[in-house]
């Protein structure tokens, strides 16, 4: 029977052309694979491959990140994460490519994203509570710009429209005079330039009903 088989050398290679083609399917599907961030442009990132890859050598990558517009992650350079891998090209809505896309299969690294991965060497925080941060602050905006709540180290600015306003260490600051409709209850003094609500004196004092001056100091 040994000889046989080997003799019948169609039966013998069934086997391994079988195997070889499931290894080049297998190979040419998307990876997903640990990759850190090298470069940062707009809603693009450009990611190296965190693997030894031997005796292949990965190319660097500029792939979207896995986000919608409306809730925008500060991507750095030095960020880690996963390459996601789609079924069909995905530049039609990447804006890396054009067309609509087929149904066959891309190549391995053509149809990836880019997915941010959580450390425990990440700072804590209350884990109750939405966090949201950035190296230079938190924008909060409506989708037209026109109403938007920016917070920074130093303070934040409130702009409605073309109005701002902005409080810091210094006090609040405003482009349009403030206007308020209700009762002001202040623990402390109130100040107009140097006037002082609590402590000012009035000028042209007289007895009787007549009206005081102007407040001097």
């Amino acid at each position: 029977m040994a000889s046989n088989w080997l003799k019948l050398w169609v039966q013998g290679n069934l086997g391994k052309l079988a195997t070889n083609r499931a290894r080049n399917e297998i190979q040419s599907t998307g990876r997903c694979l640990p990759c850190s961030v090298v470069g940062v442009n707009g809603a693009l990132v450009t990611v190296k491959f965190e693997v030894n890859s031997k005796p292949w050598t990965l190319p660097q990558i500029t792939i979207p990140i896995a986000e919608s517009q409306w809730i925008r992650a500060p991507i750095q350079i030095g960020d880690k994460g996963i390459t996601i891998p789609a079924d069909v090209l995905i530049g039609n809505i990447s804006g890396l490519g054009v067309g609509v896309p087929t149904m066959a299969r891309p190549g391995n690294l053509s149809a990836l994203s880019f997915l941010p991965i959580s450390s425990k060497n990440f700072s804590p925080v209350n884990t109750n509570a939405a966090f949201v941060s950035g190296p230079q602050g938190v924008v909060l905006q409506t989708e037209d710009g026109s109403v938007s709540l920016t917070l920074s180290e130093t303070g934040f600015v409130f702009k409605l429209g073309t109005q701002t306003f902005t409080f810091n260490a210094s006090g609040l600051t405003s482009s349009v005079a403030l206007q308020v409709n209700s009762t002001i209850n202040a623990t402390n003094d109130i100040k107009a330039g140097t006037i002082s609500l609590q402590n000012h004196v009035h000028s042209g004092v007289q007895s009787g009903g007549s009206n005081t001056g102007p407040a001097t100091g």
